[in-house]
């Protein structure tokens, strides 16, 4: 698999988010609480998922069915999306604005693949799609401090006004912006890609999706991108398909991070107050920093 390819689907995936957010908020990418919202990377990757049917069996003679097989363009994509390999229950039952946003991704993909690499079935696209998400989602979990949504919790804060919008703190411009920081240094700058990871490497070639339990929810779940829903990896999950690090792994940081993981997942069991919360949160995180 590629590397220099792989990255050209995370890079187009951010600038796409970065041109929108010049557009302003959009009620097509509104979260809970309400309100309008930008367009984060982590939405974007789920709605491409969703967009993208699982077919594994395909002809190998037909271009259709394989990103770089032939030249799209944006009008002639349009008879495309009602039919394999893409989703055409999940195209018509979403916002215009979104399909538009969703077929410009694809067509410069889809370019980029046709004009300097060779073709990828649609199928393997969708695969590692999940795979960033998957990742998405651990490292946005992994870094909760620092994420302006978390912040503005923190402060009891859950929406805020932009312009004449109300914005959830989910979907605010802030949290756009760090997730494309983020997201860029992770799979771009650090290039942790799907090589580095020793069990999920082999997720394109076997059926490795239908036994992973964390990538079928991702997978079969009828996502709706006006709510944005956090599936947290479990501790086997994270073990078995984090990249190898190249330094050593401070286990007492590792515990800890299980140990607020394991916080969160119970927090409205024990009907802990959001204080509470607050409190254990700083003092964990001023253990981690200091070991």
């Amino acid at each position: 698999m590629n590397e220099e390819w792989q990255i050209v689907l995370i890079e187009e995936l951010l600038k796409t988010c970065d041109d929108r957010m010049v557009h302003g908020p959009k009620y097509t990418f509104k979260a809970r609480p309400g309100g309008w919202g930008y367009l984060i990377p982590q939405v974007l990757l789920k709605a491409l998922i969703d967009s993208i049917q699982e077919v594994t069996e395909y002809s190998q003679t037909e271009d259709k069915y394989f990103c770089g097989g032939s030249r799209l363009t944006y009008q002639s994509l349009d008879q495309r999306l009602l039919c394999s390999p893409f989703s055409r229950n999940y195209m018509s039952r979403i916002d215009r604005e979104l399909v538009g946003i969703i077929k410009s991704w694809i067509v410069s993909v889809n370019r980029i693949t046709f004009d300097s690499y060779e073709s990828v079935p649609w199928y393997v696209v969708r695969k590692l799609l999940i795979f960033y998400l998957s990742e998405t989602e651990k490292i946005i979990y992994m870094n909760k401090i620092d994420d302006p949504s978390f912040k503005m919790m923190k402060r009891g804060i859950d929406h805020i006004r932009d312009g004449e919008y109300g914005i959830s703190h989910l979907v605010t411009k802030e949290r756009c912006i760090w997730q494309i920081l983020l997201l860029r240094d992770h799979f771009i700058d650090k290039r942790i890609l799907y090589k580095d990871i020793i069990e999920y490497r082999k997720l394109v070639i076997d059926q490795h999706v239908n036994t992973n339990d964390h990538v079928v929810i991702d997978q079969h779940a009828n996502t709706n991108v006006h709510e944005i829903q956090y599936h947290h990896p479990t501790i086997e999950t994270i073990q078995n398909e984090r990249p190898q690090i190249k330094c050593p792994i401070n286990k007492t940081k590792t515990h800890l991070t299980e140990l607020l993981r394991y916080i969160d997942e119970n927090q409205s069991k024990w009907s802990m107050r959001d204080g509470e919360y607050l409190k254990v949160v700083d003092m964990l995180k001023v253990a981690f920093e200091s070991v």
